[in-house]
């Protein structure tokens, strides 16, 4: 760019671009089953572990306008290498993101509980972390989604150690319906 210019007409492309690229969609609820497969992690306390394994879920929630807010609800059955363990892990979170009109969308959230459990460290609760997703459609309500996370337990039943973290790569499948809010209210006569 050379001068203020070309600089002012590039800001003003790009912020063209990015209000024609969200979607418009009216007031609707989104339910999302989906089934993946955790295939980098790593857990524990200072030693950490590699993990990877299968993961299946759910979310709910709203959409307006390309935005939407879900509850997000996540179980993992997970097999920890070196110590050949197997472990359970369950969260859930909120989730806020965005769609775009190319047939992707981004989202972050909180996880606001969870628990995680196997045999070398019982059972541990009181998660809390974060994560970062982005989704492609790839057919109708399918898509193809790339997600990581990273939570840290604060309670535990079995040891009394302060820092064991769980954070892992994920590769989904889901099938995001929509229905539109009216829909809802005619079909239950409200």
């Amino acid at each position: 760019m050379e001068g203020p210019l070309d600089e002012a007409l590039f800001f003003m492309m790009f912020f063209l671009l990015l209000f024609i690229s969200f979607k418009t969609y009216a007031h609707s609820l989104i339910m999302e089953p989906f089934a993946g497969y955790n295939f980098y992690g790593k857990s524990g306390y200072a030693e950490k572990y590699d993990t990877t394994g299968y993961t299946y879920g759910g979310r709910f929630g709203y959409t307006n306008k390309g935005v939407f807010a879900l509850i997000d609800f996540n179980l993992s059955q997970l097999d920890r290498k070196v110590i050949n363990e197997s472990a359970f892990a369950n969260e859930l979170g909120l989730v806020l993101g965005m769609k775009f009109s190319l047939d992707s969308r981004a989202w972050a959230g909180a996880v606001i509980a969870g628990v995680f459990e196997d045999d070398e460290v019982g059972t541990l609760k009181g998660a809390n972390g974060y994560k970062f997703g982005l989704g492609h459609r790839i057919y109708d309500y399918l898509y193809i989604n790339f997600e990581v996370k990273t939570m840290k337990y604060n309670s535990y039943d079995a040891m009394a150690f302060s820092d064991f973290r769980h954070s892992t790569a994920t590769l989904t499948l889901s099938y995001a319906y929509e229905v539109e809010i009216k829909k809802v209210r005619k079909y239950f006569d409200f």
